[in-house]
């Protein structure tokens, strides 16, 4: 939603950038997969780093508000990047290694959300402030989700249909256990479309069972949204009449110049036209056209279907790409990549409105649902989902003005402070003040105040203890032990080795033998004899920190490292560490695992008829 506000006093210009997401439906816009090589991908000029400028702008939000520093930064820092390596064989049998990421910004405000683009140029910088933006625009569309994004380093253009399927699916192995319907829900983006979503969810159903709700954007028969295709562009539309009606203007008789012409440009110049509005010149990655008395909008989509782009358009003349930002229009709508309006052209555009349908494709410097339909398990039928989209772009654009008016700013800020306030009132909702504890901090715990730990592992309770992982928001490398006596009232810090990160998905924390024990799966190694180990952190009496002990699992080397932990226990009768774990990727089966640390004794109980697709 109205994520980008452009304000420009030499031209007179006023304008609401913003970016469509909608809970019916989210697909960015993206080209067509053969516009998306280097050589032809749009020049931009002295921009600035994606990160850098989204970082900006938060803090200039961060500062209208009056947001503790503490919170600022627990807001700024990504919940988890991930990183990993994509290899997979080519269909001549080399072999082709790509990196791909995902990066999940917040949660506060419910499951994490975003799309996951596959272009030349992914890069971490770039994909953490889109995860970011994500995190802003759905507060400010008030809709419950958190900010994800996603990419994998790669020219589909490169890559042929086969390969690209091979590189999809093993990028979902690689992160199928951090994302989930709950979690975070990957959607289309640049590069990638229904097909794409169609293979992350077969992938991922392997191994949690059909779950349909994982991602949106995927085919209508694999439970995909009537109103896809059209929903970004048609959520352009609404936004653009609901600032010219602040103007007491319509969107009939308005002049339009839009750069790109990929899903979302073109169903923006679809539904513009059919309410009268006149486009004027409009640009991809062929090149550009204009036609001052207005294109014949149907004519052009007929032979960017035939031609793939609008180049060689009879109706309208040709002209240079760069040129359809300056062009003399009424409303300019960006709707390709960011970056593109920027200090060196920012004061030649002549436009009166500026509506970005593009992500951040404004420098700072110029300023100077789906998922609800699978989770219910019924559909929508199109003429709701068009008119849910209307309903939350204009309530959107009610709140932004509002906010503008209390902050006296303009239209840019005033979309990132909403969107900002709206989600540090998520964070501290659900961490409660400092001032609300039951009973004041022992000396030697004053550091550890409301904002500085977080949970990021279940509680356990030991006798009359509550024990849990915490992550430091100060510090996001430092964990620690946070434990709260429900007699006293009173909370306490248990330490941790220095180097000790939790993993918050599979890492446990559990109860064995009267005390508190951390259990790592990913610190697993192997010992000079072959054997796999895995680390267990127990704490041991009298101290106030948890010390690592090994626990051996012989003749499992090329099996545990690939097991994923479902869920840790103790039995009642003997105390024992109970495992339930899936070898994934080696032989498919699902394991128990006992162990006794007293007598380092280890033991495994196969689970017959059990598959990597099943669920423990």
């Amino acid at each position: 939603f109205m994520k980008h506000i452009y304000t420009n006093t030499n031209t007179k210009c006023v304008g609401i950038s913003l970016y469509i997401y909608t809970h019916l439906q989210y697909q960015e816009s993206h080209f067509p997969v053969a516009f998306l090589s280097k050589s032809n991908k749009p020049k931009i000029k002295n921009t600035m780093n994606a990160l850098a400028a989204t970082n900006r702008n938060f803090k200039l939000a961060s500062r209208l508000l009056g947001l503790d520093s503490k919170l600022e930064q627990s807001l700024l820092i990504p919940f988890r990047e991930i990183k990993v390596e994509c290899t997979i064989p080519k269909d001549d049998g080399t072999l082709a290694s790509f990196v791909g990421f995902r990066v999940q910004h917040d949660n506060a405000r419910g499951p994490m959300k975003g799309g996951i683009r596959y272009h030349p140029e992914v890069e971490p910088d770039e994909v953490n402030a889109l995860a970011q933006l994500m995190t802003w625009k759905t507060a400010v569309a008030k809709i419950p989700y958190g900010g994800a994004k996603g990419g994998i380093g790669c020219d589909p253009t490169e890559l042929s249909i086969s390969e690209l399927e091979r590189l999809t699916r093993v990028f979902t192995q690689k992160i199928h256990d951090l994302i989930g319907i709950h979690t975070d829900v990957p959607a289309p983006d640049m590069g990638t479309g229904p097909q794409t979503m169609a293979w992350i969810l077969d992938e991922y159903s392997k191994f949690h069972g059909h779950s349909p709700a994982i991602v949106t954007g995927k085919p209508i028969d694999l439970g995909g949204s009537l109103g896809r295709d059209a929903a970004t562009g048609r959520g352009v539309l609404f936004a653009t009449e609901a600032l010219l009606n602040e103007h007491g203007k319509s969107i009939a008789g308005q002049r339009f110049a839009i750069q790109g012409f990929g899903n979302v440009g073109s169903w923006t110049a679809k539904l513009i036209n059919e309410k009268g509005g006149k486009i004027v010149a409009v640009s991809d990655v062929t090149g550009a056209i204009k036609n001052k008395d207005g294109i014949n909008i149907s004519g052009l989509l007929e032979h960017t279907e035939e031609n793939i782009g609008v180049k060689g358009f009879d109706g309208a003349d040709a002209i240079d790409a760069d040129s359809v930002l300056v062009e003399d229009c009424d409303i300019l709508i960006p709707a390709a990549l960011g970056g593109v309006i920027h200090r060196e052209n920012a004061n030649e555009i002549k436009a009166k409105f500026i509506i970005e349908g593009a992500n951040h494709p404004t420098d700072p410097e110029a300023d100077e649902t789906k998922w609800v339909q699978n989770i219910q398990g019924f559909m929508w039928d199109e003429e709701k989902v068009n008119k849910e989209l209307k309903s939350y772009m204009t309530r959107g654009f009610k709140d932004l003005k509002e906010m503008c008016k209390t902050h006296s700013c303009d239209l840019r800020m005033g979309a990132f402070s909403l969107g900002v306030n709206r989600v540090a009132q998520a964070t501290t909702g659900r961490r409660p003040s400092a001032s609300s504890a039951p009973a004041p901090w022992p000396k030697s715990w004053r550091s550890l105040d409301a904002l500085s730990y977080t949970p990021v592992t279940h509680s356990v309770c030991i006798n009359g203890v509550l024990h849990f992982g915490a992550q430091s928001f100060v510090d996001p490398n430092k964990y620690k032990v946070v434990t709260f006596n429900l007699g006293s009232e009173r909370f306490g810090l248990i330490d941790l080795p220095d180097e000790l990160q939790i993993n918050p998905v599979v890492d446990r924390l559990v109860k064995y033998r009267g005390t508190a024990c951390l259990v790592k799966y990913d610190n697993c190694f192997d010992l000079p004899n072959g054997k796999r180990v895995h680390r267990l952190f127990v704490k041991e009496e009298n101290e106030d920190k948890l010390s690592p002990i090994l626990v051996q699992i012989p003749g499992w080397r090329n099996v545990a490292g690939n097991l994923a932990f479902d869920f840790t226990g103790t039995t009642e009768e003997d105390e024992e560490l109970v495992f339930a774990v899936s070898s994934v990727g080696i032989d498919g089966y699902h394991y128990v695992i006992y162990f006794n640390s007293e007598t380092e004794l280890l033991r495994k109980i196969k689970i017959d008829g059990g598959s990597s697709g099943a669920t423990l």
